[in-house]
């Protein structure tokens, strides 16, 4: 029976699937495990115990379920937003944020419990951050964006988007020449009708829109309407001469009013008299100018030969009446001067909203119903098909189709070097068409990069990566794509670890300091982790039980902005009652920064710190609950909360208390010692163990499906009895009397409320010729 000493010097492939069972000679054979619960596998390869949960707030009404998101203005200024129904709250500093008044921080919302979950059971609002304000879009579609915006840390409020002032985005524009319509107005709407400052004529009378075939809904109303002329023609003496609207030429007599069309737009003559025209042919797209020397006509440029009324009320299918946003065409105001070239606002009850929110190329973009609405460039809120009102410019807004894939839902939006587009069905790319100009309405294409589908789980950015969860709910897949190269790549995060999201993903959180990890949370409440390092091909799944079911996560900036929280809503069971605990979670102990009493390894629990006792009060959210205790950095004896406290059993100064965890390791079969071939299936027996910590005390160790574990040495001959055992970075050696058995998987626990840290295990194994 040959003996051998193999080295399991990494834990940084995470946990592996059952369906790998078989793959010893896979390169990450040797970095991976059969079994990892409450360690986070670190880049470098050690697997490092988590801190624990601590306890922030119960959420407004535990019988609700809610959703967390975050505001990050900067590394230091970051909130977590609690999304419930019709109401959002805040946390910063690790607490509840208060308004001026010391009240919990609160403002009200239109998003009922149905409209925060969506129909894959993820998180229903999309939401992007610029500065201050957060834009909102819900998944139903049934509701207008909205924006958060911050005034101050205790002033939030919380304000429709106002799409009519946005002046688009718009529909196709009709092209059946049967279906005509005509106004009573042209002049722009203002509350006091007096000019503008450019001159401008404003009225406060409603425009009325008459169509000759029922095409207006009571949804409409809200919405943007928009009229192009088809003709010049007219029966207002005032704007036309002899029936229509004359084409400018030179050297022609006009009266005051009177409109003329050049270049393709619409010009007004200011002229207090009679004037005749110049030599300058009016082209300008602003303000009034004159069109020669003196005595010529001063001509206001009026529209592009288009204009745009805000619906406010619909009569019936053949009758509405608006503001006049934008003037329009005069021709239009009159039977005359009828037209077909019409469109209603993509925007409104009747059309439907968006239903995702990102940034792109310095625009402010919305997407539902298989479009993409993209703003002007950097005027995130003019959607303006023709900023100049008269020709599209390479700055305009866009509106765009997904041809390839406009049945399926648009579940996601990430933007990167090219826009990536998640639908049920397919994934796309949307960049500029040429490299040579600027990203625009006539540089842009939408490419179809592959089939997998998505869920209407929120994609999550790492880097240049986009992460997003496959069609059934149970893939996480990274996807990159650059256009100015043409490379496209999308690759399964789950492969090794199927097993470990088979419930459902629901929602995911990207967390980059101190190590690169993503956390997802299953339907069925179970916490799970990624450890994903693309540069060191690290891609590591691991397991976290927090004595709940977490139902939300979300990560910001911890306060000193020197590493990442995981907030999370945890829906525990406490003295019988459901709860609904917003908790974060707790940074590792740095053993260079801090003193071992700070080390905080409890779910839920909170920390006393002042001058020693006897006592801990300030517990009721664990009442009748048994509690883990570490008291001046020594493990404690576990203790029941009644009355909100605990008893100690001696004076300590810093205290932590809260549920208790196991963290466990458990090592794939020993894949060594084999006299011919693979020592797989046949029988071993391991003698000794030598286990490498870091900053670690306490702790077991034994044999999967062995009868016991050996506890791990924290004291020696030298240490004081009185004063708890110091932490230790050292090998522990183990006489390790284990069973005879064909796999040799190899367990390490530990149960106290202590820190560890496995840096490698190195076995001396038998193991049998046959």
């Amino acid at each position: 029976m040959p003996s051998t000493s193999p080295s399991i010097n990494s834990f940084n492939a995470g946990e592996f699937s059952p369906l790998m069972m078989g793959q010893t000679n896979f390169e990450k054979w040797s970095s991976g495990v059969k079994k990892m619960l409450n360690f986070i596998p670190r880049s470098q390869g050690p697997a490092e115990r988590r801190g624990g949960t601590y306890f922030v707030s119960e959420i407004k009404s535990s019988s609700d379920k809610v959703w967390l998101a975050k505001f990050e203005f900067n590394t230091t200024q970051a909130f977590i937003l609690e999304f419930g129904p019709e109401y959002i709250r805040f946390y910063s500093d690790h607490g509840v944020a208060l308004d001026d008044d010391g009240n919990t921080l609160e403002v009200v919302s239109p998003y009922s419990a149905d409209d925060l979950t969506n129909d894959d059971g993820g998180f229903g609002l999309s939401m992007v951050q610029s500065g201050d304000v957060i834009y909102i879009c819900c998944h139903t579609g049934d509701i207008p964006p909205y924006k958060l915006s911050r005034n101050s840390n205790t002033d939030w409020t919380m304000e429709a988007f106002d799409y009519a002032n946005a002046l688009g985005p718009f529909d196709s524009t009709n092209s059946d020449r049967s279906l005509v319509v005509y106004t009573d107005q042209f002049r722009i709407w203002s509350s006091d009708g007096a000019d503008r400052p450019d001159g401008t004529p404003t009225t406060t009378s409603l425009c009325n829109i008459t169509a000759n075939s029922s095409i207006f809904e009571s949804g409409h109303v809200g919405g943007l309407f928009y009229i192009e002329a088809s003709t010049d023609n007219t029966d207002n003496t005032t704007v036309g001469y002899d029936g229509r609207i004359l084409s400018w030429e030179s050297q022609i007599t006009y009266r005051p009013g009177q409109f003329t069309r050049s270049d393709g737009k619409y010009y007004e003559s200011m002229a207090t008299a009679n004037a005749t025209t110049g030599s300058t042919q009016p082209t300008w797209t602003a303000g009034t100018h004159n069109d020669g020397s003196d005595g010529s006509v001063p001509w206001r440029y009026s529209n592009g030969g288009w204009g745009v009324i805000e619906i406010t009320s619909v009569a019936s299918g053949t009758s509405a009446t608006g503001k006049i946003l934008q003037e329009l065409p005069p021709s239009v105001a009159s039977s005359v001067g009828k037209t077909y070239k019409y469109a209603f606002g993509d925007w409104s009850t009747e059309q439907g909203f968006p239903t995702k929110v990102a940034f792109y190329k310095n625009r402010l973009l919305f997407a539902g119903r298989g479009k993409l609405w993209f703003s002007v460039a950097s005027d995130y809120e003019n959607f303006t098909p023709m900023a100049d009102g008269y020709e599209v410019a390479d700055d305009d807004a866009i509106n765009v189709q997904i041809e390839a894939d406009s049945t399926n839902t648009i579940q996601w939006i990430a933007p990167g070097s090219s826009l990536l587009i998640g639908t049920a069905g397919a994934e796309h790319s949307c960049s500029p068409s040429t490299t040579t100009s600027a990203f625009g309405p006539k540089n842009i294409q939408i490419t179809k990069e592959s089939a997998y589908g998505s869920t209407g789980v929120t994609a999550v950015q790492v880097g240049a990566t986009s992460m997003f969860v496959q069609r059934a709910g149970c893939k996480v897949r990274a996807v990159l794509a650059d256009y100015e190269s043409g490379s496209y790549s999308s690759s399964d995060l789950t492969v090794l670890a199927e097993h470990i999201t088979r419930a459902g993903i629901v929602d995911m959180a990207w967390q980059q300091e101190p190590d690169y990890v993503l956390w997802v949370v299953l339907s069925d409440g179970s916490l799970v982790a990624l450890t994903y390092n693309d540069e060191q091909k690290v891609t590591a799944w691991h397991r976290h039980d927090v004595s709940g079911s977490v139902e939300a996560v979300s990560c910001i900036p911890d306060p000193n902005g020197i590493r990442d929280d995981v907030w999370m809503v945890v829906n525990r069971t406490i003295n019988g009652v459901t709860k609904r605990y917003v908790e974060y979670l707790h940074s590792t102990w740095d053993a260079a920064t801090e003193a071992f009493s700070s080390a905080y390894y409890v779910d839920c629990g909170l920390t006393y710190s002042g001058t020693p006792v006897t006592s801990v009060s300030g517990l009721s959210h664990l009442e009748g609950e048994t509690v883990a205790v570490i008291a001046d950095g020594a493990a404690h004896p576990n203790q029941i909360v009644s009355g909100g406290a605990v008893s100690l059993e001696w004076e300590s100064s810093v205290v932590h208390v809260g549920l208790p965890f196991t963290s466990e390791i458990v090592t794939l079969p020993l894949e060594a010692g084999g006299t011919a071939g693979t020592s797989q299936g046949k029988t071993k027996r391991l003698s000794k163990l030598t286990l490498r910590f870091v900053n670690t005390l306490g702790g077991k160790t034994g044999q999967e499906g062995g009868n016991y574990l050996d506890i791990l040495k924290s004291r020696d001959y030298s240490g004081l009895m009185d004063n708890p055992p110091a932490p230790f970075t050292d090998d522990r050696n183990i006489d390790f009397p284990g069973d005879y058995d064909t796999n040799a998987c190899i367990r390490v626990v530990q149960d106290q409320p202590l820190p560890m840290t496995l840096v490698a295990i190195y076995p001396r194994a038998w193991t049998t010729g046959e």
